[in-house]
This record gives C-alpha cells, structure tokens and sequence, in this order.
C-alpha cells in the first residue's frame, strides 16, 4: 500500500465498519478500513434472521459487503491499528505492520463484546448451544430444553413467556 493520507479511515471490518465505508465512498472521499474481517463477530455467524438474507454464513455477508466497499472505491488493509494519535484536525494511525497513516476523520466500528460467564467450556459451546442474544436465538432452540442465565431485561422479559420455546423445559437460573 503506497498511500498514507485518507479522508476518513474506518477501524473495524464487520459490518458496521462495511457499511459506513460503502456509504462514505458515495461522497467520493478516499476511504481505508482496516482490520481484519476473521475477527469481526459475525465472521462465524450463522445469519437467519436477517432481512433479505437467509441461509448465509456470516463469512459470506461479510466477503458481500467488502466486494461492494471496494468496487465503491474504498481500500483496504488487513492490519489492526496499534496506536491513534490527533494533533489539530489530523488523526494519525500506527498500523501493526508499521505504518503511520494519517486522515481527517476516523471512525470507530471495532464491534461488540459479549459479556461471559467465565465459566469452563464456555467458548468452546458459543455458537454451538450457547448464545448471548434471546431474541435474535431463540428460535435454534426450538422445541429444546434450555437454560437461562442472566439478570437482564431480555432475560427477564422471556421468563414470562417462554412458551414460545417449550412447554415445561425452559429453567431460569
């Protein structure tokens, strides 16, 4: 990559650091996402519920909405940024490779993180049993015995009626 000067460098490459690219490249501003897709949340999602959508995998939206953040123009580089800086009007951003790049905006789409449980086998069953989003889950479970876990309002709400789900099978911790 030659280029060091950007009008605006997105930090995150999941989907929302994707859209903001595409939409921004519109005002025909040179635009840099870095970071690196794998380590976007919804890389190993299974999308089901998303609108216009169904059947794909996260990776598969993902590698979508590069394709589209570059044919509009946006470039790309597959590093994390290590350090950000701003003197003035001027965010400066030291990329893990080394360089120092500099931009006028900087937008910060670095995703979520869930809180956990910190409990053992954990990580290995996320995806796989354990969910952190009733709503946008439950419906995998279906007919299945589960168990929730948390004192927050989603938590809370379904308690009332988790019917939905299955009669008799549904545990509140």
């Amino acid at each position: 990559m030659n280029r060091t000067n950007y009008d605006v460098i997105i930090l995150g490459s999941g989907p929302a650091g994707l859209q903001a690219a595409i939409h921004a490249t519109r005002r025909q501003v040179k635009i840099l996402v870095m970071g690196r897709v794998q380590k976007s949340s919804a890389f190993k999602a299974h999308i089901e519920n998303y609108c216009c959508i169904s059947g794909d995998t996260g990776n598969e939206l993902l590698e979508q909405a590069q394709y589209r953040a570059r044919e509009s123009g946006a470039a790309f580089l597959n590093e994390d940024a290590t350090n950000v800086s701003r003197n003035n009007d001027i965010f400066t951003i030291e990329s893990e490779g080394g360089q120092k790049l500099t931009c006028g905006a900087l937008i910060l789409a670095m995703g979520i993180s869930r809180n956990k449980l910190s409990i053992r086998g954990e990580n290995a069953f996320i995806g796989r049993g354990i969910s952190y989003c009733v709503d946008c889950d439950a419906g995998f479970y279906k007919n299945e015995p589960v168990a929730m876990i948390g004192g927050e309002s989603a938590a809370s709400h379904r308690r009332i009626d988790a019917s939905f789900l299955h009669k008799g099978c549904a545990s509140y911790l």
